[in-house]
């Protein structure tokens, strides 16, 4: 880890410590390698957010998402046909925000590329070319709890779907968490 902003300054009647410690944080398993980035002011105090990022250059690859339930202990036949196989995603962008002191999460990101096609029914329907580049934020805390609203999302997504064979371009794309989703196809 390495601190590259550090200062001190006079704030009658005390010295006031503030910075900004940066590095990363790497994740083995076997002979695969992931590395998080971090980047944590200090002191935490109001507006203190702390980033925890996939490092850039270092694509992650999600096997399907059968394969991942698997590894929790759930059963992928379970779900709709055809989704079990969605997987070959480049999981190029994930980063997790939160403020250390409300111990809130402030913003979840994540962006992928689809390096295979997924069929989802043979000669029928196929989803090729998927990119995608998505934010989450927290819906407002609920009065009373619990929460039904759900969380702010903005999304930019691409790819072709084909049916029967014929190519169809299509983008989805929301832009803020109060707008509504526009599809564009063609």
């Amino acid at each position: 880890t390495e601190i590259y902003t550090l200062s001190l300054h006079d704030a009658l009647p005390i010295w006031v410590t503030s910075g900004v410690v940066h590095g990363s944080v790497s994740l083995t398993a076997s002979t695969a390698a992931t590395t998080l980035n971090l980047s944590l002011p200090v002191p935490i105090g109001e507006d203190t957010v702390w980033t925890f990022a996939l490092d850039e250059g270092t694509p992650v690859q999600l096997p399907t998402i059968g394969q991942a339930l698997s590894l929790l202990g759930a059963n992928p036949a379970a779900l709709p046909t055809g989704l079990s196989t969605l997987g070959g995603l480049d999981v190029r962008r994930f980063a997790v925000s939160v403020d250390p002191s409300a111990v809130t999460l402030e913003q979840v990101s994540i962006a992928f590329d689809q390096t295979s096609d997924w069929v989802i029914i043979p000669g029928a329907l196929t989803i090729a070319g998927v990119s995608a580049s998505l934010a989450f934020v927290p819906a407002p805390a609920p009065t009373p709890p619990p929460a039904t609203t759900p969380a702010g999302v903005t999304c930019f997504l691409q790819g072709t779907l084909v049916l029967a064979g014929s190519p169809v371009d299509v983008v989805v794309l929301k832009n803020d968490v109060a707008d509504g989703w526009l599809l564009q196809a063609g």
